[in-house]
């Protein structure tokens, strides 16, 4: 099916952003003692998720600030992929999965019934571990969800939004003169950087990045890593990292997680170097994980 025509779900979407020519309204007091007086972007209330039988995460609450970095950390299995990929509904997929509890988007519940969850991902974009470039060109890979959204008014306004993504992920200089090359010829680091472009092109409000530069070398990783900087200007992002280096490096706020329930959240500084838990501050001196 051509994705220009892809019908929507037969849900009626509720309007969780204004249109491109409206301001943005003021969200409800969502400010929470750790975000100071920051704007919360994301509140994650009470959040459990269940597959089957089995408990994942347990009542996890922490807000998402604009304009910043928020790591998630904490040992293999604790439900660090499970809770970024509750945050966009990304496990509507998992046919066993069940969450309780709210993730407020600007105040709007995403899990409420009327809630259009494709219209959703479009301004909650997700990148994945392992890059994942669709077998197209590389101007189609960025074009996609400009086309799936119906967002370019004109061939030129596509080619437009394209490059200005692949400009913000620091790839057009590398890529401009292969623009109809298929993706899959691009280095490890390049396919990542064009999976954030594509995920950039439909200008979201939250971009959501799971273990971005774990497959990637140093050089590649370290690439990535200085995109946080210039890209949280325009974009709110939360990452989950395994790399405590990394979460110090990059993030302005932390959120632990142990087995499924959050330990502790605060400032990267405040918890990597006065943390207010024991079992935090032993995870991150590397006594266990």
């Amino acid at each position: 099916m051509n994705p220009t025509t892809l019908p929507n779900p037969p849900i009626i979407p509720l309007r969780l952003v204004p249109d491109e020519d409206e301001s943005m309204p003021e969200p409800e007091a969502l400010h929470a003692p750790l975000a100071g007086e920051r704007e919360v972007v994301i509140e994650i209330d009470r959040v459990s998720v269940r597959y089957g039988v089995t408990r994942v995460l347990d009542e996890v609450s922490f807000p998402i600030v604009r304009n910043g970095v928020t790591a998630i950390i904490g040992p293999s299995g604790c439900g660090k992929s499970t809770l970024l990929r509750t945050l966009n509904r990304m496990n509507d997929f998992q046919l066993r999965a069940s969450v309780t509890g709210e993730v407020r988007f600007f105040g709007q519940n995403i899990y409420a019934p009327s809630v259009n969850p494709i219209r959703l991902r479009r301004h909650i974009g997700m990148v994945f571990q392992r890059s994942n470039p669709f077998a197209k060109s590389v101007f189609e890979n960025v074009a996609f969800g400009l086309r799936l959204h119906g967002m370019a008014t004109s061939p030129a306004d596509l080619h437009e939004r394209a490059q200005r993504a692949l400009e913000q992920v620091g790839l057009w200089h590398e890529v401009k003169d292969r623009l109809h090359d298929s993706a899959l010829t691009l280095s490890g680091g390049q396919q990542q950087r064009l999976c954030i472009a594509r995920a950039l092109a439909v200008d979201p409000r939250v971009l959501l990045l799971d273990e971005p530069a774990s497959a990637l070398d140093p050089v590649a990783g370290g690439r990535i890593e200085e995109l946080f900087v210039t890209l949280k200007e325009k974009f709110t992002i939360v990452i989950v990292t395994h790399n405590l280096q990394q979460a110090g490096r990059c993030s302005d706020f932390t959120a632990f997680l142990h087995m499924g329930r959050l330990v502790e959240f605060a400032s990267t500084e405040q918890l990597f170097s006065s943390p207010t838990c024991q079992e935090t501050e032993s995870y991150i001196s590397g006594r266990f994980g």
